[in-house]
């Protein structure tokens, strides 16, 4: 063995990185890696979890605008249909109303 190879292999940092005597020789190393991990798993359930009930909430949304779109619309078509000249001129003339004559309206200026 050469003299690098020599102090690389007896160097104070090769010692405490080889795994096994970094495993043996810290419990508190391997308490960090199981809690770590576990948060790991702890929180990608919980993200996931979060993302399907958003994910179905906006589903819902997207349903209820879609409702209120075409109640609109049919809304819409339904005060068109009764604000037609032909229905108020209908109602008008059913309540006894008359349309005045152009010399009884009266324009006033202020």
């Amino acid at each position: 063995m050469n003299a690098a190879a020599r102090l690389a292999h007896t160097s104070v940092v090769s010692r405490y990185l080889r795994m096994p005597n970094l495993l043996n020789k810290t419990p508190l190393f391997l308490l960090m890696i199981i809690i770590s991990v576990i948060f790991s798993a702890l929180s990608t359930i919980y993200i996931t979890y979060n993302s399907r009930i958003l994910h179905a909430a906006y589903q819902h949304e997207i349903a209820e605008y879609n409702h209120l779109k075409i109640l609109s619309s049919q809304l819409l078509l339904e005060r068109s249909t009764l604000m037609s000249p032909e229905k108020i001129r209908k109602a008008s003339t059913e309540e006894g109303f008359i349309t005045p004559s152009y010399q009884s309206i009266t324009i006033i200026h202020e």
